[in-house]
């Protein structure tokens, strides 16, 4: 483990910055959101971004390729994802968000190649929470707040200094290339940062853990309707949420040339599943809202024996409506 002084943050994301593009909280307005690091002093004040980072990895649009040329000579050219970077400040449950999204481009018998190659040429640089936000449920999701995860360099915060704990290879170099700013520290020390970080596990929001939901929800009509009653299909949830993955695939086009994008979509949207010939398998708002709280919480669940929510409560902050993903968990054991 490492001693970084608060008053080095600056440099040591400078070294980092000299092999690779580094990503840092910086405050915008008032939001405080992971974005390619200006040179000065990062963010520090924020219980968690506002917006998950996840689009570090899978970016909210992004060109797959290019393409030119009539209909007997098209050209394709595929667009390869940017170089190295490093993710600084991301709290536990998006390192969690992180993970789970992993699973779905790359761990199945399918792979993302975009996502898998940015996740190899990414280094996550983790924070630990030492306070809870009004709407974070981590612990009721099975999720630390000071879990490192799958953080390659996971931080302990003090007050005038951060202590670096390598967890993979990469962070090993990381850290070995930053050796000038930081300062080594004794084994007993070590242990006394992670234990006080540890014991402060109070921040998870005082929520009891809950359980997936059962298969048997999807047939519980009535309560669908009423939750779904309030939703305005705005899609906020899909887009600030660390897990939520859908995309859709078009073409930015002028006679034969163009550009095949990839972004973000919701299973929220009217749109999502709009099929030729107007059919629509989830044509109603309640197909919708089912079909998003039963993925979370039953499908991935079943298939990875953990929930698809990290408790960020990013969702409940956002909804227009005030629907909670902890509360429909809690109403569902009440009505099965």
């Amino acid at each position: 483990m490492k001693r970084l002084k608060r008053s080095d943050l600056a440099r040591f994301l400078e070294i980092l910055s000299e092999d690779r593009t580094v990503y840092a909280p910086q405050c915008e307005d008032g939001t405080v959101l992971l974005r390619e690091w200006d040179g000065g002093e990062p963010a520090d004040d924020y219980i968690n971004l506002d917006v998950s980072p996840k689009d570090v990895l899978f970016p909210q649009s992004e060109a797959l390729c290019r393409f030119c040329g009539g209909f007997a000579d098209t050209s394709v050219e595929t667009v390869e994802p940017d170089g190295p970077a490093a993710a600084f400040g991301i709290r536990p449950c998006d390192i969690a968000g992180l993970e789970r999204i992993e699973r779905v481009f790359t761990g199945g018998d399918f792979t993302d190649a975009n996502y898998a190659a940015r996740r190899e040429n990414t280094a996550l640089i983790g924070v630990a929470c030492s306070e809870a936000g009004p709407n974070c449920f981590c612990g009721a999701v099975g999720v630390s707040p000071t879990l490192p995860g799958g953080s390659d360099v996971f931080c302990y915060p003090e007050e005038s200094a951060l202590y670096l704990q390598p967890r993979t290879d990469l962070g090993e170099e990381l850290l070995e290339a930053a050796d000038d700013v930081l300062e080594d520290v004794s084994a007993d020390e070590a242990d006394q940062v992670v234990s006080a970080a540890e014991a402060m596990e109070a921040p998870r929001g005082g929520a009891d853990p809950v359980e997936a939901l059962p298969q048997g929800a999807f047939e519980s009509d009535a309560f669908w309707a009423d939750l779904s009653e309030g939703c305005l299909s705005c899609g906020v949830c899909a887009y600030v949420c660390p897990t939520c993955h859908c995309f859709s695939i078009f073409d930015v086009q002028r006679g034969f040339s163009g550009v095949r994008m990839r972004g973000w979509d919701s299973c929220q949207f009217e749109e999502f599943l709009l099929m030729a010939g107007d059919h629509n398998p989830r044509p109603t708002e309640q197909e919708r809202v089912r079909q998003r709280f039963m993925h979370k919480l039953s499908y991935y669940p079943e298939e990875h024996d953990e929930l698809m929510c990290t408790g960020c409560g990013r969702c409940v902050q956002s909804c227009p409506v005030g629907i909670h993903m902890l509360r429909v968990l809690k109403d569902t054991e009440e009505v099965l």
